[in-house]
């Protein structure tokens, strides 16, 4: 059996796109670079839902970052 080769994806900085949508439900286009509906609500937002991605800005006015935990 081959073994399949590790993709590894870079991290990719959306601040400035999300900036005015803090706190609401947003469909990102595929390619990441444009908002293409926005919501306060994920029903608002779900008729668009097939044409990109589906997310929930966190609130903005704090900073934000996941947990890192060592064991």
């Amino acid at each position: 059996m081959k073994s399949k080769k590790l993709e590894i994806l870079e991290p990719v900085d959306l601040s400035e796109l999300l900036a005015d949508y803090s706190k609401m439900w947003v469909i990102l286009s595929f390619d990441e670079k444009s908002v293409l509906k926005s919501g306060k609500t994920y029903e608002e937002v779900s008729d668009k839902a097939d044409q990109g991605i589906a997310m929930l800005v966190p609130d903005l006015e704090y900073p934000f970052a996941p947990r890192i935990t060592s064991y």
